[in-house]
């Protein structure tokens, strides 16, 4: 079998959901011969960089927003020093930017994932229909994280998308039961007949 290498471009690493996701597979990946790098395009590296580095990850920064001719021959030498099979695209800047420096470097296996739900505003619209149009040049496949993510992106930017439903780390959460939320409802002293709510964030 061969390995895989892929490699992952985000903005700063915070520890958000793409992050969270690389962090709980990190150990996974190994087990079916893929190599999973992560290249930072944002300003600074950010302050998920350190823990996925200590999870096994090569993690590289080449930031694209100050000096994009700096950028776009940096990342060119980058690609074309280190061949990745597959590059994913996860971050909405530079997209455009990223397709264009894959292409010409002969990776033709690009995806891009979007993670949320980004309402049309006119020039916001009419630049990411621009993007989607060029992007076909190189092939690009589309991911959506879930059917609300892929229904925006279908009927505001006419773009089909693969969903691939975002994961969770299932030994942090699981299902209640009975006797466990009887213990909370006791240590924070609510009453049997309230609703709770609980709501998770970053």
């Amino acid at each position: 079998m061969k390995e895989v290498k892929v490699l992952h471009i985000l903005n700063e690493l915070r520890l958000s959901g793409m992050e969270m996701m690389l962090l709980n597979s990190a150990l996974e990946w190994s087990k079916h011969m893929v190599t999973v790098d992560i290249i930072a395009t944002g300003n600074e590296r950010g302050i998920g960089a350190d823990k996925l580095i200590d999870s096994g990850y090569e993690v590289f920064h080449i930031p694209f927003y100050q000096n994009k001719l700096k950028a776009f021959l940096v990342f060119r030498a980058f690609l074309l020093r280190k061949r990745y099979d597959i590059i994913h695209i996860n971050t909405e800047g530079n997209f455009l930017l990223h397709c264009l420096i894959s292409g010409i470097t002969g990776h033709q296996r690009i995806v891009r994932t979007f993670h949320s739900i980004f309402q049309p505003r006119p020039l916001g619209k009419i630049r990411r229909l621009v993007d989607r149009f060029f992007a076909r040049f190189f092939g690009v496949k589309y991911i959506s994280v879930g059917d609300s993510v892929a229904k925006n992106e279908l009927n505001n930017y006419n773009t089909n998308s693969v969903i691939i439903y975002n994961w969770y780390d299932s030994k942090r959460f699981n299902l209640s039961i009975k006797s466990d939320r009887e213990k909370y409802r006791s240590k924070y002293n609510i009453s049997g007949e309230a609703l709770v709510l609980t709501t998770i964030g970053n």
